[in-house]
């Protein structure tokens, strides 16, 4: 708000261009303004308001490797988020629901027409790190007010002329705050060793060399074939698939002990003086159903509602070790 205001004082002083061919100019409060004229007051979204749907095999190959690339970076913004808020770790049936409820935005979105799928936003865990507001009620209040400007036009839009270099800088607090944040998982990894620095800088390096290569080289990969070209463009140049495919690839076959790689400090933190007090258990993952269907037999087998078999189970294993205990 501070920044906006601020661009707002130099538009009306004059000190900012109004020539539209600079870049300065993007920095003006009414550089945008056009957008406000032209949305429209309330817009109700409804299937098919663009057309009937069609199915192109390149396209949907293309959003399939997207998909699998936005899967991977969710998990990790899972278990970022959860670091965030001082929370345990999402169990595996909570990291279920919440692929499986991406997946339902997603196919949502396609339905209505919209042109962006479902998925977690590294930023908003950034912003939840630097104000320290965790509360799901503030959340839930938040994506109320999304659906608002969704639907109310001249609203969202407002928001929309944001001067660009305004959205800069907060992006860059919040990114950075949140590559912080997932740069510190390494704390738990031995870096010391120099099998651990060379997985993490050549995977690192080639997730930003290779991206780099094919945007300015475009060209060079050539293989005879236009489609499978256009299927390793895709793939190549993102630079989570080329970092992290390669990462993944490295630390599954370069010897190395299980503390050294920092396995040991998430499956048994007390022996690596990991452990820690969390603000909530694992009850804050429980599915948002009633306690009498989660007993229910079938929902052991539901990978997304395994809440109280896994509680059931644990409470089995610390009885049976306090028996042998006795």
């Amino acid at each position: 708000m501070v920044g906006w205001g601020l661009s707002a004082v130099l538009t009306k002083t004059g000190v900012l261009t109004d020539d539209p061919s600079k870049a300065e100019y993007m920095a003006r409060t009414d550089a945008r303004a056009d957008i406000i004229t032209n949305a429209n007051w309330f817009k109700v979204p409804y299937p098919n308001q663009f057309g009937s749907p069609t199915f192109n095999t390149g396209v949907f190959i293309a959003f399939f490797i997207g998909t699998l690339n936005s899967i991977l970076d969710s998990i990790g913004d899972y278990y970022a988020c959860a670091r965030t808020c001082n929370v345990p770790p999402p169990p595996r049936y909570a990291v279920n629901r919440a692929i499986a409820v991406e997946g339902i935005g997603s196919a949502l979105s396609g339905i209505l027409g919209c042109g962006h799928a479902t998925t977690t936003y590294g930023g908003n865990i950034g912003v939840i790190g630097l104000t320290k507001v965790a509360s799901r009620d503030v959340l839930l209040w938040t994506a109320f007010i999304y659906i608002v400007f969704g639907l109310v036009g001249k609203v969202s839009a407002l928001f929309i002329t944001i001067p660009l270099p305004v959205l800069g800088g907060a992006m860059i607090v919040m990114f950075g705050m949140f590559n912080g944040i997932v740069l510190s998982n390494l704390q738990v990894v031995s870096l010391s060793s120099t099998r651990n620095l060379a997985v993490i800088g050549t995977s690192l390096l080639t997730g930003l060399m290779v991206p780099y290569w094919l945007e300015n080289y475009p060209d060079d990969l050539k293989t005879g074939n236009v489609y499978r070209d256009k299927v390793l463009m895709t793939l190549l140049s993102n630079p989570i698939i080329c970092g992290g495919v390669l990462a993944v690839f490295l630390d599954n076959t370069v010897p190395g002990t299980a503390r050294e790689r920092g396995i040991t400090a998430w499956q048994e933190p007390e022996k690596c003086g990991q452990s820690r007090t969390y603000s909530e258990g694992l009850e804050m993952y429980a599915p948002l159903l009633p306690a009498r269907w989660l007993s229910w037999r079938v929902m052991k087998y539901l990978p997304f509602c395994q809440y109280k078999a896994q509680e059931k189970d644990k409470d089995t294993s610390l009885h049976g070790q306090e028996e042998q205990t006795v």
